[in-house]
Order: C-alpha cells, then sequence, then structure tokens
C-alpha cells in the first residue's frame, strides 16, 4: 500500500530567473513583445498609448480590474500566458497571493499541471492559500498520487493543513481507494481540531463509502450536524455498493424526510 508519509516530491523544472522571458519565448501569438502594454490591460496617462510601439510601464496606471476580467475571459494556453507575463511585468503578481493562485487554476483548468506545479514552486513559501490551490488543482483532474505528494510534503514542510485542504486530500483517497493514507489523515483532521468542519466530513464519508468502510462512514455521517447532498449521497451508494438496498433506502427516505 502506498504510504503517505513516504511519498517523494515531484521532480519539476523550476522556471529560470527570467520567468517572463521564457513565457514570451513559448508564447507564438504575433508581437506580445511591442503591444504588451496595451490599452485593454492599461489606463495609460498619455495619448502615445494608442501607437503600436511598446508602452513603458512607468507611463501607465496598472489597472488590476481590467487584467481581473481578462483573467476570467481567458480561453487559451497563449492569452494565459501573455496575461501572465504582463503580470509579472507590472509587478502585481509578486507576493499576491490571491493572483498567485488564480494563474496556478488556470493553468490546471488548461490541462498544464506541470506549469501550475513549476510556477507553484517557485513562490509558495508557507503560505496555506498557494498550497491548497495547488492541492485542489490536483484533485480535481483526478492527479491522486500527486494530491497525496503535496499533502506529504505539507506535513515535511510545516505547512498547517485546514479546512480548506483536508477535503481535497479526502477526495484523493476516496478516488484511489486509499484507506490506509484516508485513515492517518483522519487522524490528523482530528488532531488539528477539524473534524466538525461540514465539508471536511462529507469528505470523510465520502471517502469512508467508496473505500468500502460503510460502518466508519455511517458514524461520521450520524455524527454530522449539517448533511449536504455529497454526504447524502455519498452514504447512500456505498450502501448500494456493498448490496445493502435496505440501509440504502432507510437513508434516502431520512433524505427525503429532512
Amino acid at each position: 500500500m502506498y504510504h503517505l508519509f513516504e511519498c517523494p516530491t515531484p521532480t519539476v523544472t523550476s522556471f529560470p530567473s527570467s520567468l517572463s522571458s521564457q513565457i514570451l519565448q513559448r508564447t507564438q501569438s504575433p508581437p506580445l513583445q511591442s503591444k504588451l502594454f496595451a490599452v485593454s490591460t492599461f489606463v495609460c496617462t498619455s495619448k502615445s498609448q494608442i501607437s503600436n510601439y511598446p508602452i513603458s510601464p512607468r507611463n501607465c496606471i496598472f489597472d488590476t480590474g481590467l487584467y481581473q476580467l481578462q483573467l476570467q475571459s481567458c480561453k487559451s494556453l497563449e492569452e494565459l500566458k501573455q496575461i501572465h507575463t504582463s503580470l509579472l511585468i507590472s509587478g502585481i503578481l509578486q507576493g499576491n497571493p490571491h493572483w498567485e493562485a488564480q494563474i496556478i487554476s488556470k493553468y490546471a483548468k488548461f490541462g498544464h499541471l506541470s506549469i501550475a506545479r513549476s510556477f507553484f514552486d517557485r513562490i509558495c513559501g508557507n503560505n496555506s492559500f498557494l498550497w491548497n490551490t495547488m492541492t485542489r488543482a490536483y484533485a480535481q483532474t483526478g492527479f491522486g498520487l500527486e494530491t497525496i505528494e503535496l499533502y506529504a510534503r505539507m506535513i515535511r514542510e510545516g505547512i498547517k493543513p485546514n479546512n480548506y485542504t483536508y477535503p481535497f486530500v479526502l477526495k484523493a483517497c476516496a478516488m484511489n481507494s486509499w484507506l490506509r493514507n484516508g485513515r492517518l489523515v483522519h487522524q490528523q483532521i482530528i488532531r488539528s481540531g477539524f473534524q466538525s468542519d461540514s465539508f471536511v466530513e462529507a469528505g470523510l464519508v465520502d471517502m469512508y463509502s467508496k473505500c468500502g468502510q460503510n460502518d466508519d462512514a455511517r458514524k461520521v455521517f450520524d455524527n454530522m450536524l449539517n448533511r449536504d447532498l455529497v454526504s447524502w449521497t455519498a452514504m447512500i451508494t456505498g450502501y448500494e455498493q456493498a448490496e445493502l438496498p435496505d440501509e440504502a433506502l432507510m437513508v434516502l427516505w431520512q433524505m427525503q424526510d429532512g
């Protein structure tokens, strides 16, 4: 069985010191360098903004609202690279976990987790928000092993998991039926005091159900004060898979009455 605390840290290639240069080199769209500080991204203070020659950031006021719109509407990897480069050059990205997390999530959304991870490794530090963002990116895209590895690295480096971390780690255990790891995570949840968090409880019910441990799932389920649809469904599905139709029906009726 795969052991949670013996996970090797994934080998990734870090971004070089000139991160913006690397992204520029990999972007094939037309003259990004000459139009990087476009009117759509910045509110410039002089009429020279309209020309096609490069606009210096010294003459511009960076409009974070427009950046946000561009990031939300971004539909391709090449677009994302351009936005990422602009944010790097503007200085907005540096030391801003909110923006950094959005960039990580966007790369993951486009299926480029290696780029997301490389960027993450460069900027993560001890910021649990960024660690949770990368953990979520792995878990939501089905990379269970990488999720567990990153969680193990959090523990090793003294980054404290929280109620936003555990549901994604439990999801990774559930999707791979890693019961032993799931139990270890459950123990850590209890020690850290998050066992009564509704999202963590739902993750535990789902994990135990998918690992075929319906008694453990039911113990957590019965202690929940706020049961969501995920918890009800996990409990019912767990009983169905264990060929316990009567128990599944009882939970279903309980949900309908509730």
